[in-house]
């Protein structure tokens, strides 16, 4: 991935061969501090000591004059979880600062493989939060993510959903605070076996809510 204004340029790579780096891409001010930072998902990473359990970077923008930007990356809690699947940025906790939705469509929960979102509440001490959970300082940090490294998690229903394969952010309901849809192209409704879901999660001053607001499903069996 190349990134260019004017004569700067920086190069991001991958150290994941086959990772599919840069598959899915998002923007927002994560860390509060008045820079857009880049969100990066390698879905196919393999990484701490896992096969395709999937990879995020987040990397911390700065002035050209700062030197080399600081990134966090999380990796996926299991092989076969292809964490980075999808991304999304929106102020769900409406404290007026980004927080980042990641998906691993595959992920394990229950021994069965449903899907998974993970939340990131953004913030000012969010780089500090996270490397000093894995005894570290802000630098260049890779960390796996799970119940400890995330704020909030989101499962699917039932096995093979794909629950969070597509990921967006939006106001639905008109209230200031965003809220997350989120995709399950193989969930089952109420009529129709894997027919697919839409499902949309409310944000509120206390966050996401617990249980979709709504969900949408197909009006046919196999959509």
């Amino acid at each position: 991935l190349y990134t260019s204004t004017a004569e700067n340029r920086i190069d991001l790579m991958s150290d994941f061969p086959g990772g599919q780096f840069c598959s899915a891409m998002t923007e927002g001010d994560l860390n509060d501090d008045g820079i857009e930072d880049l969100i990066v998902g390698a879905p196919f990473a393999s990484a701490d000591g896992k096969q395709w359990n999937g990879a995020v970077r987040v990397i911390f923008a700065k002035n050209a004059s700062e030197g080399a930007n600081d990134y966090l990356e999380f990796y996926g809690e299991n092989s076969g979880d292809q964490l980075g699947t999808a991304l999304t940025v929106g102020d769900f906790n409406n404290d007026l600062v980004d927080d980042l939705a990641v998906s691993a469509y595959n992920a394990q929960e229950g021994g069965l493989r449903p899907g998974k979102v993970y939340i990131v509440w953004g913030g000012k001490n969010l780089p500090s939060r996270m490397t000093t959970q894995v005894d570290n300082q802000v630098g260049q940090t890779a960390i796996s993510i799970s119940v400890r490294y995330s704020d909030y998690q989101i499962f699917g229903k039932d096995n093979s959903d794909q629950f969070g394969i597509s990921l967006a952010s939006l106001d639905a309901n008109g209230n200031g605070i965003d809220d997350l849809l989120i995709g399950a192209p193989f969930a089952s409704g109420p009529d129709f076996s894997q027919s697919g879901a839409v499902y949309l999660y409310f944000g509120s001053t206390d966050g996401l809510s617990l249980n979709p607001s709504y969900s949408l499903y197909a009006k046919s069996e196999d959509e």
